[in-house]
C-alpha cells in the first residue's frame, strides 16, 4: 500500500496539475469560484462565514481559561468554559433585541419625518395658491 511520503514523493516526481496563475489565482480559484455555483451554496458559505463571526470569539476563551487564568483541572476548565459561553449567548441575544429595537425606533423616526416632509409641502402649496 501506498504511504504519504511515497505519494508525495510520486508527486514531486511527475508533477501535478497546478494553475500557472500563482498563488493568488489559486485562492481565488479555491474561494471565491465556489461562489458562482447555482443553488443555495453560497448563500451557505455566507452563513457559515457570519456564524464564525459570531462564535469563534467564544472558542478563544477556552485557551484564556487554560493559558492565561492558569486553570489546568479539565472539569473546573469546562464549568469556566461553559459559564463564559453561555454570558456571551447571553448578551448576544440581549444585543440582538437592543438593536431591533433602535431599528424599531429608527423606522418610526423615519416614518415621521416623511409625514413632516409632507405636512410642509402641502402648507408650501396652500401658501402658493393664497399668494395667486
Amino acid at each position: 500500500a501506498p504511504t504519504r511520503r511515497s505519494e508525495m514523493h510520486r508527486m514531486i516526481r511527475h508533477g501535478v496539475e497546478q494553475s500557472s496563475g500563482g498563488f493568488w489565482q489559486s485562492l481565488i480559484t479555491a474561494y471565491l469560484s465556489p461562489m458562482q455555483y447555482r443553488g443555495g451554496f453560497p448563500r451557505a458559505c455566507r452563513a457559515v462565514f457570519i456564524f464564525g463571526l459570531g462564535t469563534t470569539p467564544m472558542f478563544f476563551l477556552l485557551l484564556i481559561v487554560r493559558d492565561l487564568v492558569g486553570i489546568t483541572d479539565p472539569v473546573e476548565q469546562q464549568k469556566r468554559f461553559s459559564t463564559g459561553s453561555m454570558a456571551f449567548f447571553v448578551a448576544s441575544a440581549v444585543s440582538a433585541v437592543a438593536i431591533s429595537q433602535v431599528a424599531k425606533n429608527a423606522e418610526r423616526g423615519s416614518a415621521r419625518s416623511g409625514e413632516n416632509v409632507q405636512h410642509v409641502q402641502e402648507e408650501q402649496e396652500q401658501q402658493q395658491q393664497q399668494q395667486q
